[in-house]
């Protein structure tokens, strides 16, 4: 008995380990079926709900009386110490009309009463200075403010330093252009791996190519490195090949020089290197030489589209063996080698844009993964390899039925080529299939078996010349489809009266079709679209009123050249986020101009019949963002409104033939930014105002003809350098046509040459022969100010009296000297001769008259020394 008992005391205390790891474990769930926050956080968190704006209750958790405050929306507490270590209230969306979740505010200081280790306010619209009392939540892991633009950081960012656990640091979109220091501050965080300074004016704190410098002693675990449009200027330093542990490198958008570091051979973690949009150059054999490092094996993404590289294609980067996508488009690349076609694990591949020429080489592997090949834009010729069957170039002939091979592909780009004949059926049977590029010469009709395309998100059969109609059939099971762009053939679309979608399209485009007279019912159905596009499509009727909803999101709409009649409702309640372009050109509107919203950024509305005075313009008390107004050949009248001087952001302002009157308004001397004014054919008088030289510098199109202007044309049109296009006449300007007119040289370039600026500007100018650069001769037509009975002298057959200048003058050198001295010589008149006779008069007798004095007065004191 006694020999069994240390035997039951070893079983007893071995067994004590399990049962303690038992009992605690039911512990644990125990507790985490009844955690609870804290009282005081939770008193925090109300205190800091006070400082935001919540238009969608989406902190409605928050409010309805719930005393735990560890299932509020956004909250996270620990199981084991019941502190709120989690406070994440990021956006999921920019514009608050499409979020779920959105709020406004600032960062509320009593956060600093939590134990917080994950902060995000992400996307949060979130305005002021950060806190710099941020440094005292010494346990925070992850700090993310991005793409909060109106948050800038007032002081330096050496609160950071305290928090030595920091791990992920995401400020993208805040404004750093007053912090100096923050490489050293960085360099402090020994836990730091995520570093994103995307889009942060970090090139206006006088930093620049001194913003690298900190890495070359940098001890750092970075993992993610992100200091992309930031508009850096300097060259890639070596000192990235230091930092063993990078894995992802994005540097595009900005004004890097020079050629991508060997050094980077050396990163053995690196697998995505972003460096697009800058002005790298040279030639990529200098980086590909040393393809032998540990990059070879780790790169996955390689990414420097829009740069400046030369050279061919370096058949190296076949040693990429672990590459997913090569993008080298819009570089100036030229000789294009199989190097890419071994890569068995290539997704994406962008060829587009360079100077690739020849034939496309045949696919020595089987690249069975890839998913995205453009290759647009360049100089292959010859017939589509067999190994190939998707590319875009001046490719021709038929496309292979072999194409519905391509099991796994997605994206399908025939763009802007000249293939031809009939579209394969057996692209039905690419089932992953998400986007379709026909843009082609294709003459046989649409497949209704395009329809069966379920995961198809594009559709594009821009200019083809497809033949038969399309039906409801073609988009039976194009559930995710959306974007439809149809335009530029005649295509016939018919569609049943009570249709109704199975998708919801973000862009529409339809321009040229034929869709009948009767306006789109199954418009009405959709309720996402960005961009709709029905212009000279046929249609002669009203607008029902449910159109006129848009949907938050609609950036374009185009309805021009059409036969749709009635009146514009009122559009200043429109719920339109975006910057938006309306050209409802070339209809039948009549009525008034109804209220626009404040954030149109184009607005046509010419050759309509709409009358009355331009009242939408009239309340206009703030600055707007309108670039173009287009109201030529409607029946409008009235005063031009001073408030027009709001529209401070203005190029172009067309108002010809209408029936305004009275002058033009001088607050228009607000709108610098003016490049095409065109008032003509108005019943406008009073004189050409003088501002228009002074104010309007940028002026490339001035058009007052056929109005009731007079006086005489004011000097301070010679400094309008940039004037292309000048016409005055058919007015009641008098007086002699200044010489300074000769000085105008950019009148005499070509007419093509002044439409290149004019957006959504329809109707040309007529060859009015301007001022024409002939030899070294200005020669200058009498079209621009005929029509004025009382101005006179050349190039005009009215005769002044001091009319004594031939119609054209030598300018040799390019200078012409006598219209300088003519233009020196502008004060010299008659009253100019007058008062220098005078004055020279009474300075002769005022100096005999000085002389005398002298002569009587040294007469003297001889006389008295003698």
């Amino acid at each position: 008995m006694r020999g069994c008992y240390p035997q039951f005391l070893l079983l007893l205390l071995g067994l004590l380990p399990c049962s303690s790891t038992k009992l605690g474990f039911s512990s644990n769930l125990h507790t985490n079926s009844k955690v609870r926050c804290i009282e005081e956080e939770r008193q925090t968190l109300l205190q800091s709900e006070q400082h935001l704006v919540d238009p969608y209750h989406w902190l409605s958790s928050w409010d309805n009386g719930a005393e735990d405050c560890c299932k509020w929306g956004g909250i996270k507490c620990s199981n084991k110490t019941r502190h709120v270590v989690k406070f994440d209230l990021r956006s999921d969306w920019p514009y608050a009309e499409l979020a779920t979740k959105y709020l406004e505010g600032e960062i509320s200081s009593s956060l600093l009463g939590l134990q917080l280790q994950y902060l995000n306010l992400s996307n949060a619209n979130i305005a002021g200075a950060i806190p710099q009392q941020l440094g005292n939540l010494l346990g925070l892991i992850s700090l993310d403010h991005s793409w909060n633009y109106d948050l800038m950081e007032a002081h330096d960012l050496d609160w950071l330093i305290h928090l030595p656990s920091l791990t992920h640091l995401d400020l993208e979109g805040v404004n750093l252009s007053q912090v100096v220091n923050w490489p050293n501050t960085v360099m402090m965080l020994p836990s730091l791996m995520h570093l994103s300074l995307t889009d942060c004016n970090l090139s206006r704190n006088y930093l620049n190519c001194s913003i690298f410098h900190w890495l070359s002693n940098s001890t750092t675990s970075l993992v993610d490195l992100v200091l992309a449009v930031n508009e850096l200027q300097c060259s890639i330093p070596d000192a990235f090949g230091s930092i063993s542990s990078l894995r992802t490198l994005q540097l595009y958008g900005n004004k890097l020089v020079g050629g991508i570091p060997k050094s980077f051979w050396n990163l053995c973690s690196l697998d995505s290197l972003y460096l697009s949009y800058n002005n790298l150059s040279g030639n990529l054999y200098e980086f590909m030489s040393n393809a032998s490092g540990c990059l070879v094996d780790s790169l996955q993404k390689f990414q420097i589209s829009n740069n400046r590289f030369k050279g061919p294609l370096p058949k190296s980067i076949g040693n990429l063996s672990n590459l997913q996508m090569l993008d080298v488009s819009e570089n100036s690349l030229a000789g294009l080698s199989d190097c890419w076609t071994c890569i068995r694990d290539l997704v994406v591949l962008n060829l587009a844009n360079n100077n690739f020429y020849g034939k496309i080489p045949h696919s020595r592997g089987s690249l069975s993964s890839i998913e995205f090949l453009h290759l647009s834009h360049n100089g292959l010729v010859g017939k589509i390899p067999k190994s190939l069957q998707e590319l875009q170039n001046n490719l021709s002939g038929l496309i292979s039925s072999k194409i519905g091979l391509l099991k796994n592909l997605e994206s399908l780009d025939l763009s802007r080529n000249q293939l031809c004949g009939e579209i394969p059926m057996s692209i039905s049977n690419i089932s992953f299939l998400s986007q379709l590029d026909f843009n082609n010469r294709f003459t046989r009709p649409l497949l209704k078996s395009i329809g069966s395309l379920s995961n198809l998100q594009m559709l594009d059969v821009y200019e083809n010349s497809i033949t038969r109609v399309i039906t409801e059939a073609h988009f039976s099971n194009l559930f995710k489809l959306k974007k439809l762009y149809l335009d530029f053939y005649p295509l016939n679309l018919r569609f049943s009266y009570d249709w109704v979608p199975p998708f919801q399209l973000d862009v529409i485009s339809l321009s040229s079709c034929r869709l009948g007279s009767t306006f789109l019912m199954w418009l009405q159905s959709q309720k996402n679209y960005n961009t709709l596009d029905i212009s000279n499509v046929g249609i002669s009727d009203i607008i029902p009123t449910w159109f006129w909803d848009f949907p938050p999101r609609l950036s374009n709409l185009y309805m021009h050249n059409n036969q749709l009649h009635g009146n514009l409702p009122d559009f200043s309640s429109s719920r339109l986020c975006e910057l938006v372009v309306i050209d409802l050109s070339t209809n039948l509107f009549d009525g008034s101009i109804s209220h626009f919203p404040s954030n149109v950024l184009s607005l046509d509305l010419s050759n309509n019949r709409f009358f009355g005075p331009i009242s939408f313009l009239c309340e206009l008390n703030t600055p707007t963002l309108l670039d173009s107004l287009n109201l030529p050949n409607n029946k409008l009248s009235g005063e031009l409104p001073n408030s027009m001087g709001s529209l401070i952001s203005i190029k172009l302002l067309h108002l010809s033939n209408n029936g305004f009157v009275g002058k033009i308004p001088t607050s228009l001397k607000k709108c610098s930014e003016l490049i095409t004014v065109d008032l003509g054919g108005n019943n406008l008088s009073e004189m050409v105002p003088p501002w228009i030289g002074n104010s309007l510098p940028n002026l490339d199109i001035l058009n007052l003809r056929s109005n009731q202007l007079d006086g005489s044309l004011p000097l301070n049109l010679c400094r309008l350098q940039h004037i292309q296009i000048l016409e005055l006449y058919l007015n009641k300007i008098e007086g002699t046509i200044p010489k300074w007119i000769y000085n105008l040289t950019a009148m005499s370039l070509s007419k093509k040459q002044s439409y290149n600026f004019v957006r959504g500007l329809r109707s040309g100018y007529g060859d009015h022969a301007k001022l024409v650069w002939k030899g070294r001769e200005y020669i200058l037509n009498s079209s621009i100010f005929i029509g004025n009975p009382k101005l006179c002298c050349s190039p005009l057959p009215n005769k002044c009296l001091e009319d004594l200048h031939p119609i054209y003058v030598n300018t040799r050198n390019h200078k012409n000297d006598y219209i300088e001295r003519d233009y020196d010589n502008r004060f010299i008149t008659r009253g100019f001769y007058i008062a220098r006779t005078l004055g020279f008069i009474g300075g002769f007798w005022g100096v005999c008259f000085i002389l005398v004095i002298n002569i009587r007065y040294i007469m003297k004191r001889l006389t008295s020394n003698t």
